[in-house]
């Protein structure tokens, strides 16, 4: 007895009448914002608006001493080291694009379009990144490890984070509920390391002594009060 193998195609017909079809939206744009707007890493000190690590250090400055006769203010915060390859032009305001013709200090989203005009002049191909007058390098981001090197090699994936602060000595204390009155004896201003502050990848992870991890976002309710019969005694 002979077995024939009879293959079956079936064809689908599509009644719908919209034929446009969404594309898969970015599902991690909202982590990589949420994360980036915490740090506001790549603006100047005058563009960061009062959230995330801004709003967190201008909640704790100034903070004094119990005699009242020291002050230690918050000016500023750097999360890594941006320079170039020779390490000679530092800064984040060098990493940022910069028009040619009026000389403003535009965002980073402004390279990314296709005209590339100036919002502030209305000049157009006149946009570029201030490079080196050494090696010619333009200014980086600078991240001793890669995500990958972190993961092979048990690293974490983090940049230093400084703070500039401002430290200020009083002559004489000022008495408790009154406003300060005499001018500081001496002020002094310095960049201080605060410590590693991690980075998110990519893909939305961190990586934490070579390990993986994401933050998932979770909305759990609380269970309250139970209830069950028994008996009262009187």
């Amino acid at each position: 007895m002979l077995e024939q193998n009879h293959h079956f195609y079936r064809q689908r017909v599509d009644f719908s009448k919209i034929k446009t079809v969404f594309s898969l939206p970015n599902l991690l744009e909202i982590q990589l914002k949420s994360y980036s707007d915490f740090l506001q890493m790549d603006l100047l000190p005058e563009e960061r608006k009062d959230i995330g690590l801004q709003a967190a250090f201008k909640e704790v400055f100034p903070t004094t001493d119990f005699k009242e006769s020291t002050e230690l203010q918050f000016i500023s915060y750097t999360v890594g080291d941006w320079e170039c390859k020779c390490g000679r032009l530092k800064g984040v305001e060098n990493a940022r694009p910069r028009c040619q013709s009026c000389g403003a200090l535009l965002p980073s989203e402004v390279v990314r379009e296709e005209k590339k005009v100036c919002p502030y002049c209305g000049e157009s191909k006149k946009i570029e990144f201030p490079l080196c007058n050494y090696c010619g390098d333009r200014v980086r981001l600078k991240i001793k490890y890669s995500p990958l090197e972190c993961i092979q090699k048990g690293y974490t994936y983090e940049a230093p984070l400084k703070l500039k602060v401002r430290l200020v000595f009083y002559e004489k204390p000022v008495p408790p509920g009154e406003e300060r009155k005499v001018p500081p004896k001496l002020v002094k201003i310095q960049e201080v390391y605060f410590g590693n502050i991690p980075l998110m990848t990519e893909k939305g992870t961190f990586i934490f002594n070579g390990v993986e991890r994401v933050v998932v976002s979770q909305l759990q309710r609380s269970p309250g009060v139970f209830f069950r019969p028994g008996e009262i005694k009187g």
